[in-house]
């Protein structure tokens, strides 16, 4: 009997290790990761955008000087800009971009445009001031309070480097890594393995989005306290990747250097996948993280005289 027992319970010993170790290495990420999301309260610094559209049917980039367009026998519609110079500042949930914009009119003209758009943390502002050489001396204003689906659908992901390089679709690391996305919830996330990019060592986690069944795949880097170094949203017919680069500021604090977002198409019957767009959000060196920031930064002060669209309640008023 004696002997029984001893051949029992190193099996029962080793057993139970297994059952546990899943648990345990993800709570260390989940400890790690939040330790990182909260290292960085602030910053402020210039960045670029770079815009690239693809034909669909042969892959190659539409161009036409600085600006991407769609050519038929008879019109050249503008898709995009090629590049905007960026200076950004944030502080927590709170947001700020102004950048100019050259881009052209249908009919080949270009126009400058400057803007300025920002969330303080209760309303989404949008100011655009727009000359041309057919309206040089009366500039048209395109003021907005924009609604949050509006601001987190269409400038969020594409001007904010927090959003997909530094969070998960806005959402701090180890908050993502307990089930949630933003105001969604992630379903039977799990860690689906271990990979290397760019030469940085991953853990993979994979789960699928509520509200639309998308798949969701991430590669956290170890190095950078487990900041998404690769992430991939995938439905039945697109595919988004977001690729990132990150900077050392101070001893342990990794913020993007480099935000890679691509859109592809998915064809189902070929399987195959055709690029889209790729947008490019460059940080440059000049770039500070937990800095002093002016108390009304993420207040936008519009003109006199702006007539001011509310897209909210569908009214507008005048700034007097």
């Amino acid at each position: 009997m004696l002997y029984k027992v001893k051949i029992m319970f190193p099996i029962l010993l080793v057993f139970f290790n297994i059952e546990s170790i899943c648990e345990i290495n993800n709570n260390s990420v989940i400890e790690i990761a939040e330790y990182a999301d909260y290292q960085v309260i602030n910053g402020e610094g210039s960045a670029t955008k770079v815009v690239e559209a693809f034909d669909i049917s042969s892959g190659e980039s539409i161009k036409k000087e600085n600006a991407y367009v769609v050519s038929t026998k008879t019109v050249s519609i503008t898709l995009s800009d090629v590049k905007e110079e960026l200076y950004i500042y944030f502080e927590s949930i709170k947001f700020r971009c102004d950048f100019k914009r050259n881009p052209y009119f249908p009919n080949g003209e270009k126009y400058d445009s400057n803007i300025k758009f920002s969330y303080d943390g209760e309303e989404f502002n949008y100011f655009q001031i727009t000359t041309s050489t057919m309206n040089k001396e009366l500039p048209v204003a395109d003021v907005k309070k924009l609604n949050k689906t509006s601001y987190e659908l269409l400038y969020e992901p594409y001007y904010d480097p927090k959003y997909y390089g530094f969070f998960i679709k806005g959402t701090p690391i180890s908050s993502f890594l307990r089930g949630n996305l933003r105001d969604d919830k992630i379903k039977n996330l799990y860690m689906a393995g271990e990979d290397t990019i760019d030469n940085i060592y991953c853990k993979i986690f994979k789960g699928q989005i509520a509200s639309s069944g998308d798949t969701i795949t991430v590669w956290l880097a170890q190095k950078y306290f487990y900041r998404p170094k690769y992430i991939e949203i995938k439905s039945n017919d697109k595919l988004t990747v977001i690729h990132n680069i990150f900077r050392n500021h101070m001893e342990d604090i990794w913020f993007p250097e480099k935000v890679v977002y691509e859109t592809y198409s998915i064809n189902n019957i070929y399987k195959k996948k055709l690029l889209l767009n790729r947008v490019i959000l460059l940080i440059h060196a000049d770039f500070k993280i937990n800095t002093d920031l002016p108390a009304d930064i993420f207040k936008i002060h519009y003109p006199k005289g702006s007539n001011v669209f509310d897209t909210r309640t569908n009214k507008s008023h005048l700034i007097k």
